[in-house]
């Protein structure tokens, strides 16, 4: 069984008018030992997430995929007002102890962004 990792991803949303979503939002975190597979965000703490402004942490175990070299995020797009504004995210892992960090400042609207 590969190793696992334990990771918290701080990520804050837009402020701007809108910048909040309903949509479900996924994070695929990339490395050089492989990756986490999709995650759902919102099954990690609960459908009440993505606020305008809200500085979240989420926190999970993965396979550990060594240094991160890219993080991908996704969103389905669903419901009303599914537009997103990312601000910035971070993704910090038990087993590398470095932080991929970045601002974003890219909306979303269903789809993905790749973060490197």
């Amino acid at each position: 069984m590969p190793a696992r990792a334990e990771f918290s991803v701080p990520v804050r949303t837009g402020t701007s008018d809108g910048a909040d979503t309903d949509s479900n939002l996924y994070l695929t975190i990339h490395g050089s030992l492989g990756n986490t597979g999709e995650i759902r965000l919102n099954a990690l703490r609960g459908n009440d997430v993505f606020e305008r402004g809200a500085n979240e942490v989420f926190t999970f175990q993965a396979a550990n995929v060594g240094e991160i070299t890219a993080v991908v995020v996704r969103s389905d797009g669903q419901f009303m007002g599914s537009s997103w504004q990312l601000d910035a995210i971070s993704v910090r892992h038990s087993q590398a102890g470095a932080v991929f960090e970045r601002g974003v400042n890219r909306w979303m609207d269903g789809g993905q962004v790749v973060i490197r």
